[in-house]
């Protein structure tokens, strides 16, 4: 067990997911799995988008910010945002994860949660990352066209914030540009890790995208 437990750590360290298959192959048949090692086949099983196994790991894997991000994580691929949300919030650390609860209350168009939870984050308002929150906020209550102009400033002058990507691509969505709403989508996602929650706004537009096209187009 010690030796696969090992081997399989490497290999994630490593990124290497063919060794990493192997070792967690070999580990998971072990009958006296440690916490560790359930941690392990845990992160694996995320990094292999195996949602259900993620989800099945976690109630032995140990509490960690890692795992809980997964769980909520797989949780929110395959049951939406309110059973990411009871993951996400079940410590009594729920400002570690501020940024991401707002996000998974923003996917619920909940404006009241998302500001506690921005207000719980640390983010000034006054800073470009509290503005573009708060344009996302707007838009929920107010519709997008009172905050065109300053989110797509926003995204012009901060390209590297994620919140700006998030909304404008938010505001491309509403506008019926779902293409590149899920550009901007991609962009927030790949310049912040916590963004995760986006995903599952991302899934929903590829699916509807990939409905729309029309036949005999090939690729």
């Amino acid at each position: 067990r010690l030796t696969h437990s090992s081997q399989l750590r490497i290999a994630l360290a490593e990124s290497d997911m063919v060794t990493a298959a192997t070792a967690a192959s070999a580990l998971a048949a072990d009958t006296n799995l440690q916490t560790e090692d359930i941690d392990a086949l845990l992160d694996f099983a995320h990094r292999q988008g195996d949602h259900a196994r993620v989800i099945a790991l976690a109630t032995k894997a140990s509490p960690s910010i890692g795992n809980r991000r997964a769980t909520a994580f797989a949780q929110l691929v395959t049951s939406g945002p309110e059973a990411a949300l009871q993951t996400i919030t079940a410590g009594d650390d729920a400002s570690v994860f501020a940024r991401e609860i707002a996000e998974l209350h923003l996917l619920q168009d909940a404006v009241q949660p998302a500001q506690f939870a921005l207000a719980n984050s640390g983010i000034s308002l006054t800073e470009p990352m509290g503005e573009a929150y708060i344009a996302r906020l707007g838009m929920r209550v107010q519709g997008p066209g009172a905050y065109e102009q300053p989110i797509s400033k926003l995204a012009l002058w901060h390209p590297q914030l994620s919140a700006a990507q998030a909304a404008i691509g938010e505001l491309l969505e509403q506008q019926g540009n779902r293409v590149g709403a899920a550009a901007r989508y991609k962009l927030a996602l790949a310049q912040d890790a916590l963004m995760w929650p986006l995903q599952y706004r991302l899934a929903k537009l590829e699916n509807t995208n990939a409905m729309a096209k029309p036949s005999g187009t090939g690729n």
